[in-house]
């Protein structure tokens, strides 16, 4: 399909596709994330509305969008070394990279740990609970 059509009228947009034709050299570090971590297409969605939320002017928003997800990328590309760094540090390394590009950006400069508590979808928070109990 070329990118240049518009939406099929019956179709949702899709912000992360959207981000993908924004930015097509950090789509080899996204396939790998969504391959290691599927579950982490919803914290990049809940990341994505949440920042579109908060910056209210969209090309700002999409600024800040477009900078986190590349310092997001770089930081988890930073953790896979497969069998040395456990799955939960490679998440943990994503969503601290999120929310350190963008804190600031965001209205009252939330604490980082703040963000990746909102961000971190209730069933992946479970199952961190967990690691850390053991």
């Amino acid at each position: 399909m070329n990118e240049s059509m518009p939406e099929h009228p019956n179709r949702t947009p899709d912000p992360i596709r959207e981000w993908r034709v924004r930015n097509p050299k950090s789509e080899r570090a996204l396939v790998l994330l969504e391959a290691d971590w599927p579950p982490s297409r919803a914290i990049v969605l809940r990341f994505i509305a949440d920042v579109s939320a908060a910056i209210l002017e969209p090309a700002q928003a999409q600024a800040v969008i477009d900078r986190g997800l590349a310092e997001a990328l770089r930081a988890y590309r930073d953790y896979l070394d497969p069998g040395t760094v456990p799955d939960r540090d490679r998440l943990m390394g994503l969503l601290r990279g999120l929310a350190t590009a963008v804190r600031d950006d965001l209205p009252g400069a939330p604490a980082v740990e703040d963000l990746m508590a909102r961000w971190l979808p209730e069933n992946l928070a479970a199952f961190f609970a967990r690691a850390n109990a053991r």
